[in-house]
């Protein structure tokens, strides 16, 4: 079963109707599946594909898919908040490294966190069935661009 259909098929699932503007959205966070969207950002592209839904359908969407476990949401400081599809859709287990100046997020991989929730699961008798790691930080981008900038004063 494709991504795709496993989503439609747990929203047809739960007490929420698959309207069109909703299985637009889902589209899009399909064809996007690698990309961390704000919801303004999922907005301007949803725009270019139908002009006439509105901002508002877009948040009540994202707070559905989320409550259904559909979404992933990584808040920010400022009130900014990004999704995308929770693990177990993507079938790609992967963390995130988040740039606290930029706001930007890395996506990263790496089998120390497989052991880590291997340890978690005999350690603690704990279940896990979806994780995710957020490490914030600053990027090497922008502690390069902090470096220049003191050089130069």
């Amino acid at each position: 079963m494709s991504i795709y259909q496993n989503i439609i098929s747990t929203i047809q699932q739960s007490t929420y109707k698959l309207t069109p503007q909703r299985e637009t959205i889902l589209k899009i966070l399909v064809d996007n599946v690698n990309e961390h969207l704000s919801a303004e950002e999922l907005y301007f592209i949803l725009k270019e594909v139908n002009p006439d839904i509105g901002l508002a359908t877009v948040y009540r969407t994202l707070d559905i898919f989320y409550e259904l476990k559909i979404l992933e949401k990584i808040t920010f400081g400022n009130g900014i908040a990004k999704y995308h599809l929770r693990q177990t859709f993507n079938n790609s287990m992967h963390h995130h490294l988040i740039c606290t100046r930029c706001h930007n997020i890395d996506t990263i991989s790496n089998p120390i966190f497989t052991k880590l929730i291997k340890y978690v699961n005999s350690e603690y008798g704990f279940e896990v069935q979806d994780n995710t790691i957020a490490i914030h930080g600053i990027c090497e981008e922008c502690k390069n661009n902090e470096d220049l900038n003191n050089e130069i004063r």
